[in-house]
This record gives C-alpha cells, structure tokens and sequence, in this order.
C-alpha cells in the first residue's frame, strides 16, 4: 500500500481515538445543567431579566456563578450564586472555557449553554416565596408599558432643496419655517 492511501482497516480505531481525546478534553461539571463562570464586575443579581425587577443581591468580581440558562440572544442568564438565585445581565460575566474566562455573551452558543425562558410566577415561587416583594409579583407581571409618543422630530429642508425649498415652507422665506408661524406650530395658529 502507498503512503498516499488511507488505510480503512484502521480508520475506525482512529476515529475512536479522536473522540476518546475529545471527551476527556471537555470540562468535567458537577451539574451538566450549569456552566460555571464568574462575575466580572460588580453587577446586579435580580428576580428577572431585565433592570426593573428587584435586586436579590449585589455580587463583587470574582465571585463564582453556575449559569443555567440564558435568554436566546444571551443577554440575561438566570445563574446560582451560593444559594441565591437570579438574573444576571451576560455581560457581567464570564465563563471558564479551556482555562481562560470568555465573555459570555461571545461564547455561550459555543459553550452550549441552553437557552431557556422566563415565567415570573413559576420562577419566583420556586426562589423567592420569603422575599418582602414576593407578595407584590404583579406589578411585574405586566408587560412593560410602550413608551410615551413625544413631539414628531424637527425636520429640515430635504437635499437638494435650496433656501426657502424645504418641506413646509414659505416661498422665498427662511427655511424651517411653516404656514402660520414658527416651527412646530401648526399652519394657520397665530
């Protein structure tokens, strides 16, 4: 047999041998669930994703996490902290890939960490039942209210449109200005 020529009669020993390698390069965890990582900075552990709910604990850099799930665009992870357990904005965090720490956010789909969802009711009767805020879980139940329509923007002539030629404006006059007065006034009020 030439060298150039693969030797199928050893292929699959070869095979096994890659994947022997492979599974005893991956990190060991306690609870296949977790991933561990560690707070990066000083941040915020919630009751919920999202910087409204109510703050479970502060945790210092350093400190380390399980995290058992993030939001699918992994911007909050819901992480185990001793035995506190909440909501953590991901890029407060980092995880522990072949030695190094990895921000999470960069690294979570190929760490494999699940994407998982928020039900506040099931969640906070599974965490928080001796929380003072328990009894108040509706007020963030709610979907967050829409936000309050301001003034239209101020627009300015178009390109191209020269002195006096933008969209409302008099003939001859100075840009910006509208039928009846000054801009954001509506045409014909004094």
């Amino acid at each position: 047999m030439s060298r150039n020529r693969l030797n199928l009669d050893s292929l699959p020993a070869r095979l096994a041998a890659v994947a022997a390698a492979l599974v005893v390069s991956i990190p060991a965890r306690a609870d296949p669930e977790a991933w561990p990582a560690v707070v990066s900075r000083q941040a915020h552990l919630r009751a919920g994703p999202g910087p409204t709910y109510p703050v479970v604990a502060v945790l210092v850099p350093g400190t380390p996490v399980e995290v058992r799930g993030c939001l699918p665009n992994y911007s909050w992870c819901d992480v185990a902290a001793d035995v506190r357990r909440g909501w953590m904005h991901a890029v407060n965090l980092e995880a522990y890939s072949g030695g190094d720490h990895v921000r999470l956010p960069d690294a979570a789909a190929l760490l494999g960490i699940a994407i998982i969802g928020f039900a506040l009711h099931e969640y906070w009767a599974d965490h928080y039942r001796s929380r003072p805020w328990y009894g108040q879980r509706e007020q963030w139940s709610r979907p967050p209210a829409p936000p309050r329509a301001g003034p239209p923007p101020r627009q300015g002539p178009g390109p191209g449109a020269g002195p006096g030629k933008g969209p409302g404006s008099r003939s001859g006059g100075p840009p910006g200005l509208r039928p009846g007065g000054p801009p954001g006034q509506p045409p014909g009020r004094p």
